[in-house]
């Protein structure tokens, strides 16, 4: 049987991934309501249903 979980080295760069779409749309509905400097990590994680260690893998794999 194989593994289902995908290692955080083998996510793509290139390819927008669900958690990335959400994380996303819940930092624009944050923006309706706050400033850019009163949003919070916390927050967004929060607004968009993932885990705050999601958010760290979709920030490392998504700057240069």
């Amino acid at each position: 049987m194989k593994n289902p979980y995908v290692k955080i080295t083998e996510i793509k760069k290139t390819k927008v991934t669900d958690a990335q779409k959400s994380l996303w749309d819940g930092l624009v509905s944050l923006w309706k309501r706050y400033s850019i400097y009163q949003v919070s990590i916390k927050q967004l994680c929060q607004e968009s249903h993932v885990a705050r260690s999601t958010f760290y893998v979709c920030l490392l794999y998504s700057t240069y």
